[in-house]
C-alpha cells in the first residue's frame, strides 16, 4: 500500500556511509522526526504529523486523505500497539511498529532537507 506523495523517492536517494559527524546528526534527526511522525500517526493526531511534511506535499495532501490513508493501514493492521524498534537507510526510515494483528514496517521518506514526503506499510497481510 504505497501512501508516497507524488510517486517516487526523492533523487539522489543513494547509500551513504556514516563518515562525518553531519550526517550521523541528519540520520539521529531523521530517525527522530520519523518516529515522531508515527507516533502522531499513531495518536490520531493527524494535525501533528501534517507539521513534519514537506510544504508541497503538506498542500498536496489534505488532513482528510492522510487521515483515511492511515485509517486504511489500522484496518488491515488491526489497531496500532506500540513501537518496535527504527533504523534509517538513505532518506528512508524503517519504523517496526506493532499492530493488534501483526507486526509491520512503516517507511517514513525524506527529502533532501529531512522533511516527510511521505509514508508507506508494504506488506501488509
Amino acid at each position: 500500500m504505497a501512501l508516497l506523495v507524488g510517486g517516487m523517492l526523492p533523487p539522489g536517494a543513494v547509500a551513504t556511509e556514516l563518515t562525518t559527524p553531519a550526517i550521523v546528526a541528519q540520520t539521529a534527526d531523521i530517525q527522530t522526526t520519523a518516529e515522531q511522525f508515527v507516533d502522531a500517526l499513531a495518536a490520531g493526531d493527524i494535525e501533528s504529523a501534517r507539521e513534519f511534511l514537506n510544504p508541497v506535499v503538506k498542500k498536496d495532501w489534505s488532513e482528510s486523505a492522510m487521515r483515511q490513508n492511515w485509517q486504511d493501514v489500522l484496518a488491515m493492521t488491526g489497531a496500532f500497539q506500540n513501537r518496535l524498534s527504527s533504523r534509517v537507510e538513505n532518506e528512508v526510515v524503517i519504523v517496526t511498529a506493532q499492530f493488534e494483528n501483526q507486526t509491520n514496517d512503516i517507511l517514513v521518506i525524506f527529502d533532501e532537507s529531512g522533511q516527510v514526503i511521505g509514508f508507506d506499510v508494504p506488506e501488509m497481510n
